[in-house]
């Protein structure tokens, strides 16, 4: 069949790159025929604490930009351990951002809302043992690569040592730098790309923060490994549009939003 039937997107995000990676039939599935998909928890759980700390550190940056310009007027100094926005008002905004669609039932729905305190606790105590200086939150950006677009947003960039270091929040099961793949890291390396090239930022460090045990994983691309990542996306770029996107099958078929419908699944 030609591929000139589908309507290629004209902009692609991480997301979009990764499904093809794993499988272009349920790119086709999900980014060209948009068939709709039943939601899951997990992903009510992860836009839940996602905007709660969107939240929370918003607010935490208009209170020290105020508390900066009263300074001449009227010095504010926070005492040691004390943060601009407390646990309490972050429990409220999370009360305020929770999601319930998709849970399965009550008692897993009250598992999930008794986790997601228990680790802004703990995020609580990490905050105020390494005081953040947050620059921007939920940055977005729009990368140029030849005639590719990508389009994405970084969940946070603070100040660090003579740069900055991008933060992205994950919901899922922590993982230690040794288990971490190129693969794994390959969205928080496009970040960097992004940061350096439309953002001119100098990226100093890259971190995955687990939000269930509040344990960290950072690392940082070479301008080789960014380079290679370059050619890699345009090359796959050019894979989807001229694809004729046939099934990958394989151990990630159990995970697919689409197995119900596709006749090539992996039994």
């Amino acid at each position: 069949e030609p591929q000139s039937t589908y309507p290629i997107p004209k902009q692609f995000s991480f997301t979009q790159l990764a499904a093809f990676k794993t499988c272009p039939l349920q790119y086709k599935f999900a980014h060209i025929l948009k068939v709709p998909v039943f939601g899951k928890w997990t992903f009510s759980f992860g836009k839940t604490m996602h905007n709660t700390l969107q939240r929370y550190f918003t607010v935490w940056m208009e209170r020290i930009g105020q508390q900066q310009a009263s300074l001449f007027t009227n010095p504010v100094t926070l005492d040691k351990g004390e943060l601009p926005v407390s646990l309490n008002e972050l429990l409220e905004m999370y009360q305020v951002c929770w999601q319930d669609d998709w849970y399965q039932n009550d008692r897993q729905r009250e598992e999930y809302r008794a986790q997601g305190k228990k680790s802004l606790e703990g995020y609580i105590r990490y905050v105020e043992e390494n005081f953040p200086s947050p620059l921007s939150i939920e940055q977005g950006f729009t990368l140029k690569l030849g005639d590719v677009i990508i389009k994405g947003c970084i969940d946070r960039i603070d100040k660090f040592d003579d740069g900055v270091e991008i933060i992205d929040y994950k919901t899922g099961s922590p993982k230690a730098e040794k288990k971490l793949s190129k693969q794994d890291k390959e969205q928080l390396f496009l970040y960097q790309l992004a940061a350096r090239d439309v953002l001119d930022l100098n990226v100093k460090k890259l971190t995955f923060h687990y939000l269930q045990d509040n344990s960290q994983v950072s690392f940082l691309a070479s301008d080789d490994e960014l380079l290679e990542l370059q050619e890699q996306i345009v090359d796959r770029v050019q894979h989807i549009r001229s694809s004729s996107f046939k099934a990958a099958p394989g151990f990630h078929c159990r995970f697919c939003d689409f197995k119900d419908i596709c006749e090539f699944k992996a039994s």
